[in-house]
């Protein structure tokens, strides 16, 4: 091989390596910190007289996922429910998993009704399919 290609494959494995460990890091960071953060934010909450709502997104201890879900979106809706607890967000995961199965599908049809309209073409089922594809 040329010298060259070794060199340029070396650093990408070297960027790899350090983007890894970045990420490996800040995860265990993160994990570490997240439910002592959660304390301390509902205690500074109460302190400061924060309302009975606020409280509420951050006494919630149960999970809002339902359960039967399939393995892959259990564990991604139980990870963006723990999300939303940390963030202080007040939407549950049920609805939150609904709007981003709805929304896209949605920019999709109004894009190609956008379209139709504009360049004066019929929609058909055969044209939302290509369209899609």
């Amino acid at each position: 091989m040329n010298p060259a290609w070794i060199h340029a494959v070396v650093l990408v494995c070297v960027f790899g390596a350090v983007v890894l460990v970045a990420e490996s890091g800040l995860r265990w960071l993160a994990s570490n910190r997240s439910e002592s953060r959660a304390i301390h934010g509902r205690l500074r909450l109460i302190g400061r007289g924060g309302n009975r709502g606020e409280q509420a997104i951050l006494r919630r201890i149960a999970s809002s996922v339902p359960e039967g879900l399939p393995r892959p979106i259990d564990r991604f809706a139980h990870r963006l429910d723990r999300m939303l607890l940390q963030a202080r967000m007040p939407i549950q995961v049920p609805r939150l998993l609904l709007i981003l199965l709805v929304a896209p599908t949605a920019i999709f049809f109004g894009l190609l009704l956008l379209m139709s309209l504009w360049w004066g073409i019929s929609i058909s089922y055969g044209r939302i399919v290509i369209s899609a594809a």
